[in-house]
């Protein structure tokens, strides 16, 4: 399981507060991962309103190209 943030276009380590992944049918905690930190957090948004001018402009197709990638 990919538990890293992705930032700026990298894969980072959370540095917040570890949470736990529930399963939803259980209830059994099945995995845990660190959570971001507000300055993570801070820097997550910037670069998505950097990458929103030349995303907006691409056709949907483009884009599902890329995320899917990831």
């Amino acid at each position: 399981m990919q538990t890293q943030l992705l930032i700026g276009g990298r894969l980072v380590a959370g540095e917040g507060a570890v949470e736990s992944v529930l399963d939803a049918a259980s209830g059994a905690e099945i995995a845990t991962v660190p959570g971001a930190t507000g300055a993570q957090v801070e820097a997550a948004v910037a670069a998505a309103e950097a990458a929103f001018p030349v995303y907006a402009l691409e056709d949907y197709t483009v884009v599902r190209h890329v995320m899917v990638k990831l």
